[in-house]
């Protein structure tokens, strides 16, 4: 009987030390999932995409045209890419352009909500008067999507400048001519290279209507 118990009690035992070892391993499992779950997370966010992250930026941007996007669909696109956890990275930008489109484009027409917050320096005026340039120039001249990236461009850089200038002045006094001139020229020979001479000519004519109206104009015109 004795033995029979000391079996019993050795197999009882055997039992126990397998049971711990295998919820020891099972710890084990999951601790390694973690930890490579958590390091698939942290290559997500430095801009390192999945190839199921690559084929939702190619499905997301399939629904619009470059040539043709819009401030509000910037905003859309944005959005979504958001929704799906795809950050801003190299890799990003990459999968944007074979996709045909210009995430420099994509940024002008309508910042991610961490450029803006980051870009204090870019103020909401300078975003809507890029819609506005969008809306009076670059679609009624019907521009291809590397003019119309071109056009965005030096307009983001002219007023970007301008806002300098105009941080540097008393509240409510006009940038002098001289100043303005060689902005207004800097900004239309680079705009000037990407389009045909048709295309120019109408463009210096969009762009004066284009333009916000002086304070005083409306005041005037009040006034009458």
């Amino acid at each position: 009987m004795k033995n029979i118990s000391s079996a019993n009690t050795i197999t009882l035992l055997s039992g126990s030390s397998r049971t711990k070892n295998t919820n020891l391993i099972i710890s084990y499992i999951v601790l390694i999932m973690i930890i490579i779950a958590s390091a698939a997370g942290a290559q997500n966010k430095s801009g390192n995409l999945s190839d199921e992250q690559k084929s939702k930026i190619n499905s997301i941007l399939s629904a619009y045209n470059n040539a043709t996007l819009s401030s509000e669909q910037a905003k859309e696109i944005h959005e979504k890419f958001r929704i799906a956890g795809i950050h801003a990275g190299p890799e990003t930008k990459d999968v944007i352009i074979s996709a045909g489109f210009d995430p420099e484009k994509l940024n002008a027409l309508a910042p991610p909500p961490a450029v803006a917050k980051a870009g204090k320096q870019k103020p909401m005026a300078s975003e809507m008067r890029l819609k506005i340039v969008e809306e009076k120039i670059i679609v009624p001249l019907a521009l291809d999507a590397a003019q119309a990236s071109a056009v965005n461009s030096a307009f983001a850089v002219f007023y970007e400048e301008t806002d300098k200038i105009k941080k540097t002045q008393p509240k409510g006094m006009h940038i002098d001519k001289s100043v303005m001139q060689p902005l207004e020229k800097a900004r239309n020979e680079k705009i000037q290279k990407v389009l045909s001479d048709d295309q120019f000519k109408k463009f210096i004519d969009l762009e004066k209507s284009a333009r916000p109206p002086k304070p005083d104009a409306k005041s005037n015109q009040q006034n009458k």
